[in-house]
């Protein structure tokens, strides 16, 4: 996404060790009802256990390492 400077679509990327399904569909519908505006409007949401980050597309310019 970064590289592309993509601003759509949304996405959420679960970064959590050991979640049954039913536990990452919770985790999903949450993350949704909570950031339903800014999915909408083209972000990037990383879920972690110990925190959400919420980032706008387009995601800043690739680094090369």
């Amino acid at each position: 996404m970064a590289r592309s400077q993509a601003e759509y679509p949304s996405v959420i990327l679960l970064r959590w060790q050991n979640l049954r399904a039913d536990d990452v569909a919770e985790v999903i519908v949450a993350t949704v009802t909570r950031y339903h505006a800014e999915l909408h409007s083209g972000v990037a949401i990383t879920v972690s256990e110990r925190a959400t980050r919420v980032r706008k597309l387009p995601l800043g310019p690739v680094k090369n390492w």
